[in-house]
């Protein structure tokens, strides 16, 4: 087994094909929002005539991550096919959602690098995924942007396993304890982002409070002055929460 083995470079395929799916999901979370919102904001009347509102950045994404997506595949297909070929003994499935194909098994060394690659990718998840439920109750941002994170995740988690696979192949590999040292930085990294994340949580509610309450005062003078001048003044609510003014 050397380093160019298809099985050992499978970490890195998956690195490639979620990074597509960054690009692709982009657009198809915009044609989903289309659907279910019946198109809303798609088609608009402009001069009594019906035109179309194209979302430039949505519609690219859609076709350039699609056209990689076939790209990918085939050229996956291609290279899977190929190798099932040469190695008859040593076949990987066309579907790895039951048995990841990157699992390397063959000895009993192997199956104690897996074991300590799988480790490793175990301890990440255990402290990323609370963090990304934590980020995803505190911070209402839009759902592609958990997509990101997400998948970000699992390429975190394909190149942690390829670094340790590759260690093996290029014999800088120790069996010793080796996820200590990674569990204690990803825990020193988690209690970090939590403590910035409490101190961002009570801090920006009280600065939005304290503008807005400028903002009130502000208006309430306008208010003032427009009445005062003999004119019609009304306050107008927006979707942030601050008032204008419209003096008539």
């Amino acid at each position: 087994m050397n380093k160019n083995d298809f099985r050992v470079n499978i970490p890195l395929w998956n690195i490639a094909l979620w990074c597509i799916l960054i690009v692709w999901t982009y657009g198809v979370t915009y044609a989903a929002d289309l659907l279910f919102s019946n198109f809303e904001g798609f088609f608009m009347m402009v001069d009594n005539e019906l035109t179309i509102k194209w979302h430039t950045p949505g519609m690219l994404s859609l076709i350039v991550g699609s056209i990689l997506l076939a790209i990918f595949f085939l050229t996956y297909y291609i290279k899977l096919k190929n190798y099932n070929s040469k190695n008859p003994h040593n076949k990987v499935p066309a579907i790895t959602f039951l048995r990841p194909g990157e699992l390397l098994e063959d000895d009993e060394m192997l199956r104690q690098v897996t074991k300590n690659a799988t480790k490793k990718v175990y301890i990440l998840y255990s402290l990323t995924v609370p963090l990304l439920i934590f980020i995803m109750i505190i911070f209402p941002l839009d759902r592609y942007v958990y997509i990101v994170l997400l998948s970000l995740l699992l390429i975190v988690h394909n190149a942690l396993y390829y670094r340790e696979i590759r260690k093996f192949i290029s014999g800088d590999y120790s069996l010793s304890n080796t996820s200590k040292p990674m569990f204690n930085k990803l825990q020193r990294g988690f209690i970090g982002f939590v403590v910035v994340a409490f101190i961002l949580v009570i801090t920006i509610p009280t600065i939005r409070i304290v503008q807005m309450e400028i903002e009130h005062k502000e208006s309430l003078q306008e208010f003032k002055a427009c009445v005062h001048e003999g004119k019609t003044a009304t306050l107008e609510l927006k979707e942030n929460g601050s008032t204008t003014v419209i003096c008539e």
